[in-house]
């Protein structure tokens, strides 16, 4: 199981700040036979600008990959030429606000954040 923060997975809504390097790519979507795989590029604390490489695994009965499968299909019908891997059903990377008016859908109250 992974937790991604906001930042990770959406673009910061000022847009003098977006940096489409730190946007993880399509490309580095790996399939294992217990779950799946992707990269976060490089962010302002790595040191040496080499990222992290994300393992989703299966836990018992839990088992992440086919949401994240049906995503990637979904995702690929759209957009397929985008190079980035979260994008929305507009073919656009996601931002804060965007997610952050999905959540307010769902829970209301402003103590949760991204």
């Amino acid at each position: 199981m992974a937790l991604l923060r906001l930042g990770e997975m959406s673009l910061p809504d000022n847009v003098a700040i977006r940096d489409l390097r730190k946007c993880s790519r399509r490309s580095t979507v790996t399939w294992f036979d217990d779950g799946y795989g992707f990269d976060l590029p490089y962010h302002k604390a790595d040191r040496f600008f080499e990222g992290n490489k994300i393992r989703i695994i299966r836990r018992g009965d839990f088992n992440p990959a086919p949401v994240f499968r049906r995503y990637i299909v979904s995702r690929d019908k759209i957009s397929r030429l985008n190079p980035f891997l979260w994008v929305t059903a507009k073919n656009e990377i996601p931002t804060r606000t965007w997610f952050m008016k999905r959540l307010r859908r769902l829970e209301p109250d402003e103590q949760f954040a991204g």
